[in-house]
Formats: C-alpha cells, structure tokens, sequence
C-alpha cells in the first residue's frame, strides 16, 4: 500500500511538474488554485465525484436531446399546418402577395452571407449552413457570395 501511496504521489509531482515546464495546455486556468484546492483530499473521492457529476450532466443531455426532439416535431407539425392553410388560400385572391415569401435585411459592416445566416432574427444559431437560400434570393444583387456590401437590402426566404 505505501509504495502504491508513494507512486500516487510521485505521478502527481511529475504530472504538476509537467504542466509547469511545458507549454501550458489550458490558459486562464488557476493551477494554484486548484492545487490548494486538491491538496489533501482524497484523489479517488475527487474521481467519484466527477464520475457522479459527469452522470448528472449526462442524464441532463439526454434530457434536452429528448425535449429537442420533441420541440422538432412540434415545428414540423406546424409547419404541415401552415402549408395545410397556404394551400387552401393559395387560390383566393384576397391572400395572394398578403405575407411575403421573405423578410429583408440590411447588410451591416462586418456581414458576410454564412454569419447573418446565424443572426437570431434571420435563420438563428447553428444556421450558417443557409446562406445559399439567401444567396440565390439575391442574385440579381449580390454576383459573388464572398463580397456583400453594407447597407444593401437583402432579401431573406422564409421556409
């Protein structure tokens, strides 16, 4: 048991030791802080307790991944509704050109097509994989994706 102890700690030495000579792999991160924090407690309480923690984050992941899913399948069954009540006005002229096909949005300094895709009032967060759709709404303005100029107008499909 004591050499067991005694390796234990020698790792820990050469491990703190480690981190001290090299390039340190995680900057902004306290080492002292933690090392006073760590220091004296008993390593295989500190493993347990992560092991449990990273269960309840685990449990909590698959928790939203099923709300996510769930929330999915809420918006494809309004979306069936909406193209349900799009189709059944699609005819009466009183609701033809009645809702735009698309918002506008003005070009700011600093846009490109990919980062105002992901802006929460165009397509929304994780979204930059759309900029096409607005690229090919735009194309009699905009003739290469990779310049946009501020202040234009562009056009922003709606699904």
């Amino acid at each position: 048991m004591n050499k067991f102890l005694v390796i234990l700690a020698g790792l820990l030495v050469l491990s703190f030791a480690g981190s001290v000579i090299a390039a340190d792999p995680y900057p902004g991160v306290d080492w002292d802080a933690l090392e006073k924090e760590v220091k004296g407690k008993d390593i295989v309480a500190l493993t347990d307790q992560f092991l449990s923690e990273a269960g309840n984050y685990e449990g909590m992941t698959q928790e939203l991944t099923a709300e996510n899913n769930e929330l999915d399948t809420r918006i494809k069954q309004i979306r069936k509704i909406q193209d349900f009540y799009k189709g059944l006005y699609a005819d009466d002229e009183r609701y033809i050109g009645a809702v735009p096909d698309y918002d506008i949005y003005v070009v700011m300094p600093g846009d490109w097509l990919s980062k105002l895709a992901e802006y929460p009032e165009v397509y929304g967060w994780g979204n930059y994989a759309r900029w096409p759709d607005i690229y090919h709404a735009n194309d009699d303005l905009i003739w290469d994706p990779d310049l946009i100029y501020p202040y234009w107008e562009l056009k922003i499909p709606r699904p």
